[in-house]
């Protein structure tokens, strides 16, 4: 059988490299994955050498109806959204209950072809091997294209477009298992600021991490979970002090995910989040935590709108009929709520 083979690991740097020696990919957002066929076999492994056959079903299935004989095929094991890019909590989620019904497989190299190791052969050849193995396969598999283009400009693409990241790859290099300068990743990096609705704590109540939402069409809306490594150690205790003051019974948010370690909070605390998943409604992934945003918010009309016939209420007044009852032209509705927020009619 042919044995699991390390994988080769990009470097990661800050600015993609530049020139004819580079050749670039969109980084995919899942899981590593091998996948090894001899004879009528076929094994999937994970990164760390795991078999997870079992868990990718429909792929193993699907490797036996490729061309040519034996082969290892490096890739990335994804959900694939409508627009092309890959979502990874679906991934996640249909890994964890053995539903492999939505999952791709997108191949990037090839290290055994027709039984024969071709790890030692320049990447661009080792490119058209893999592309004759899979580009009349099934939508089970994707080939992942490289672009022979400037790689700043291939980044700035990629960030317009809400990816990971990209990965440049020298032409001429052969396939090195471990951590390589061959290969190289540059993140893309998104900065929002998230509204905090909860905490995780484990035994021992220890800090695991923050539950982020975003304010959408006046609501929040679940974005994700900020991971404890994403928090430096000295920021953690003031942290849970601050939010320990606010903690409320229940979620403030509708959330379709289970959080037994959660401590939910009233969601008045607004974090600096910088992560790599982008923008809206993607949720959160490898956020760090950069500080709290201070900037008081300007009332919201409906809120203040609320918040008025609240006080109306109370003193058993006459509610004040809406200004555009009343005729008050728009441009003159500071006069009826002096703190409202007007925002500009479109042309």
């Amino acid at each position: 059988m042919l044995p699991f083979i390390e994988p080769c690991l990009a470097a990661e740097i800050g600015t993609p490299p530049a020139g004819e020696r580079w050749v670039h990919e969109i980084k995919e957002d899942g899981f590593r994955t091998q996948l090894n066929r001899q004879g009528e076999k076929v094994t999937l492994y994970s990164r760390g050498a795991h078999d997870w056959t079992h868990r990718y079903a429909t792929i193993a299935e699907a490797a036996l109806k490729l061309p040519g004989g034996d082969f290892v095929i490096d890739g990335e094991m994804v959900v694939p959204r409508r627009d092309g890019t890959t979502d990874f909590f679906a991934l996640s989620k249909a890994v964890a209950g053995h539903d492999s019904d939505p999952l791709q497989f997108r191949a990037f190299d090839i290290l055994f072809c027709d039984g024969k190791d071709v790890r030692r052969r320049p990447l661009i050849e080792r490119k058209a091997l893999l592309q004759g193995l899979i580009e009349n396969a099934s939508e089970r598999f994707y080939l992942c294209k490289h672009i022979e283009f400037d790689g700043p400009k291939v980044w700035e693409h990629a960030h317009r477009h809400n990816a990971e990241g990209i990965i440049s790859k020298r032409v001429d290099s052969p396939y090195r298992s471990g951590r390589t300068r061959d290969w190289i990743k540059v993140p893309c990096q998104y900065r929002e600021t998230f509204y905090v609705v909860g905490y995780a704590r484990e035994d021992a109540d220890r800090f695991d991490g923050l539950y982020l939402a975003r304010r959408e069409i006046n609501q929040l809306v679940y974005a994700g979970k900020l991971e404890r490594y994403g928090v430096k150690l000295d920021e953690i205790e003031p942290m849970m002090r601050r939010l320990d003051a606010i903690a409320i019974d229940k979620p403030a948010i509708k959330i379709d995910i289970e959080k037994p370690k959660a401590r939910w909070v009233t969601p008045i605390l607004k974090a600096r989040v910088v992560h790599r998943a982008g923008a809206a409604p993607r949720r959160v992934r490898h956020a760090i935590f950069e500080g709290w945003d201070e900037t008081p918010e300007a009332p919201l009309l409906m809120d203040v709108l609320r918040s008025r016939i609240a006080q109306s209420a109370l003193a058993r007044k006459p509610i004040a009929a809406p200004a555009s009852v009343r005729g008050v032209p728009a441009e003159n509705i500071m006069r009826a709520l002096e703190d409202a927020v007007v925002r500009p009619r479109r042309s």
